[in-house]
């Protein structure tokens, strides 16, 4: 029952804010294979999403690292390198919900909350 004092959060209903079209023009990568249906997002969106710049010599030989224009350790940025180059995050169309694999829990939340806000963001045509 709604009171007075109840606090109602009206938010765009999942099966609207979540759709391949949204998912995929922030830069997700729609993948279909024996009956599953998901949204991947990958390098650079994810290095970007975490708000990380690494400075290279090469592909994989980290000079420095940024992030949001604070200097992190070399070996942190390896750590978070890794993590973004290994880990995978998806949307799940089966459960409606964010998964991550590989990687810890900081970095996960981090981008998680960088889609949401990306989608809420977003002005649907």
């Amino acid at each position: 029952m709604i009171t007075p004092t109840t606090i109602v959060e009206v938010s765009v209903p999942v099966d609207e804010k979540y759709t391949v079209k949204r998912l995929v023009a922030i830069g997700g990568k729609e993948w279909k294979k024996t009956g599953k249906h998901r949204v991947y997002f990958n390098l650079p969106l994810t290095a970007k999403l975490y708000g990380i710049i690494f400075c290279t010599r090469d592909l994989y030989s980290i000079e420095s690292a940024t992030i949001y224009d604070k200097m992190i350790s070399v070996s942190e940025a390896i750590r978070i390198f890794n993590a973004l180059r290994h880990g995978k995050i998806w949307f799940d169309f089966d459960d409606h919900e964010f998964h991550w694999w590989y990687g810890n829990d900081d970095i996960y939340v981090k981008i998680r909350d960088g889609i949401e806000k990306l989608l809420d963001a977003m002005k649907d045509d």
